[in-house]
């Protein structure tokens, strides 16, 4: 994988009265041309433009993330999970032996916020 170079970031067009009209993930210059990826144009579809934007959010957040770690999100996802595990076996293995951690037990806290 390869995508245009980061950071990424989000570039929204409004009209006079404030109301959001584009939405586009901008990128870096490539060979000298500026590279936009339009999400949502100005359309009958305006009904929930807010919810648009959030998308161009996590659009510009995941091509921005790849570039910081070198990891698409499904793969840092693999990887948190990987991390996961190891410390809650760690945290088991500290509980049997009468010490535990509340650093590590932060850390579980931490690493499972979000999950559905």
């Amino acid at each position: 994988m390869k995508p245009t170079p980061g950071p990424w970031k989000v570039r929204v067009r409004n009209d006079s009265s404030g109301d959001i009209l584009d939405c586009f993930v901008s990128a870096s210059d490539v060979n000298g041309f500026h590279y936009d990826a339009e999400i949502m144009g100005d359309d009958e579809y305006r009904d929930d433009m807010e919810r648009k934007k959030s998308d161009c959010d996590l659009i510009a957040d995941a091509g921005t993330t790849y570039h910081a770690t070198g990891l698409t999100p499904s793969e840092l996802a693999a990887q948190r999970d990987e991390l996961l595990a190891a410390l809650q076996h760690a945290e088991e293995i500290l509980y049997e032996l009468g010490a535990e951690s509340e650093t590590v037990k932060s850390a579980i806290t931490n690493a499972t916020k979000g999950e559905k």
